[in-house]
């Protein structure tokens, strides 16, 4: 749909401008916020001497309370849940042990303490790509109905 405006600019001569109103679905509006955030994030804590280290590893609580107020911003209703990430990579303790030694559980077991939001029907992290570090960039964004078998209470 495309609005046009009638307005006069600063020498007073009138002109029209187009104004486009796009219309998505709740889970792309969703996804367009969580994207958003996530890019703020990553901004801020980008370390040009440690390219390869994941910002998210340790910032899931964080992250989950900005993404609430982001969400109720927007008029969507949100909360943070905190429970299990269910398939963590052999790869994410390489990662984490020395990051977090004091954190390290005796017997690892395929679970780790992990908060997410839930919103409109969906789950939303923008910090899973911590537990995959093979392949960060599938995990940046995750948008999946409540339910997804990676997350458990």
């Amino acid at each position: 749909m495309i609005v046009l405006k009638a307005r006069r600019n600063l020498a007073g001569f009138a002109y029209c401008s187009a104004t486009y109103l796009v219309f998505v679905s709740v889970a792309e509006q969703i996804r367009l916020i969580a994207a958003s955030l996530r890019d703020k994030f990553a901004d801020y804590y980008f370390d040009e001497d440690e390219q390869a280290r994941l910002w998210s590893v340790g910032c899931c609580f964080e992250a989950s309370r900005d993404l609430v107020v982001a969400f109720d911003a927007a008029g969507l209703s949100a909360k943070a849940v905190r429970g299990y990430y269910l398939e963590v990579e052999d790869g994410y303790l390489d990662l984490v042990v020395p990051t977090f030694p004091e954190d390290f559980p005796e017997a690892f077991d395929g679970k780790w303490t992990h908060w997410w939001v839930e919103v409109g029907g969906f789950i939303v992290d923008i910090t899973a790509d911590q537990f995959h570090p093979s392949c960060p960039e599938d995990y940046r964004v995750v948008v999946e109905p409540i339910g997804c078998s990676r997350y458990g209470c």
